[in-house]
């Protein structure tokens, strides 16, 4: 049977926090973060699918521009792997300046419930504009 975990090679912190993408052509969107690790980040954008392959930029309130690229997407989530490693005390200040430092001991599972509950469309119950690829 299948769990769902999958083995890291470091502790992801489940947070939430508002950032700014922006791929290679200058284009900008909203996005949130729910969980990030020294090494990557999974995230909610609020009206646009990410490609997986694309490379984005990430911007947060206190931290320096951090770059990614999708290593996996659906419907309004995806999933960034960093291109260069974040420093643990990093991550920490993420995860706790918005007060939700919440380890993530449970692999993947509530990220997983999130993303299969979504509407088939991509849109969330709020039903937001319909999305676009970028």
């Amino acid at each position: 049977m299948k769990t769902g975990h999958v083995d890291r090679r470091a502790k992801r912190l489940r947070m939430k926090s508002s950032v700014l993408l922006r791929n290679g052509t200058g284009s900008r969107m909203k996005a949130h973060l729910f969980n990030i690790s020294q090494y990557g980040c999974a995230l909610l954008t609020e009206n646009t699918c990410l490609r997986e392959g694309a490379i984005y930029s990430l911007k947060t309130e206190g931290v320096e521009l951090l770059v990614g690229r999708v290593v996996w997407a659906r419907n309004l989530w995806a999933g960034l792997e960093f291109t260069q490693s974040l420093h643990p005390a990093v991550v920490d200040h993420l995860a706790t300046k918005d007060g939700m430092n919440i380890p993530d001991y449970g692999g993947d599972d509530l990220l997983h419930e999130m993303v299969r509950h979504e509407a088939p469309q991509g849109g969330r119950p709020f039903d937001p504009p319909a999305p676009k690829t970028v």
